[in-house]
């Protein structure tokens, strides 16, 4: 989320060693195409478009070798089946990480469970917006691979924070729901319903004071 960064030891890669462009691009490609079981004539076809499938089907051989080799981890990369995919136990991704706070944030907050404390919807969203840095691979322009998975990143985000929010609209905290929606917003300004959400909270915390 946000600009891409590959870390190893806590250290960014190209501190480490100048990477080539090609197998990086594969990697951001791999991870735009949801990391796993990603067919290689998929991503063949999208990063060599302009030649025929064999000599691509090469290029993408050609390039995940010396992917590997940057990397320095020839296990971080599966190929089974004609399908890539990144190992989880090799290596940790914030997409990754998304969906699964997406996933806490909506099981804490189910209708069928227990009403959740309220340190532990402070907790979620400090981990939510941790994760969130920014749009899906920020620095890459509006090229389609891009495009479509930052949509999709980005529409789990505004759903997590609404979800969030909510909740503090139910406990008539205008005051907690708000300032959610406004760190909402610095994350993705173009989010329309946090604004009117924002000044409906806004609202109710002026009719708050009024009977005060």
């Amino acid at each position: 989320m946000g600009e891409f960064q590959i870390l190893k030891n806590d250290e960014a890669l190209e501190t480490v060693v100048k990477p080539q462009q090609k197998p990086i691009e594969l990697l951001k490609a791999l991870i735009a195409f949801g990391a796993n079981d990603v067919r290689e004539r998929d991503l063949a076809a999208d990063l060599w478009p302009r030649i025929d499938a064999e000599c691509a089907h090469r290029s993408l051989t050609t390039a995940l070798h010396r992917l590997r080799k940057v990397l320095a981890h020839d296990k971080v990369i599966v190929l089974k089946h004609g399908r890539l995919s990144l190992d989880a136990s090799c290596c940790w991704l914030d997409v990754t990480a998304l969906d699964c706070i997406v996933d806490e944030i909506r099981s804490c907050l189910s209708f069928m469970r227990s009403h959740p404390a309220q340190s532990r919807v402070h907790e979620l969203t400090d981990r939510l917006f941790d994760i969130y840095r920014g749009a899906f691979m920020s620095d890459e322009g509006k090229t389609p691979r891009y495009e479509n998975a930052r949509e999709a990143h980005r529409n789990k985000f505004i759903r997590a924070v609404g979800e969030l929010a909510r909740f503090w609209e139910g406990e008539e905290r205008w005051d907690e729901a708000a300032r959610l929606y406004r760190r909402g917003l610095e994350a993705d300004a173009l989010a329309e319903g946090f604004y009117r959400r924002l000044m409906l909270c806004y609202g109710r915390l002026e009719i708050g004071r009024a009977h005060v």
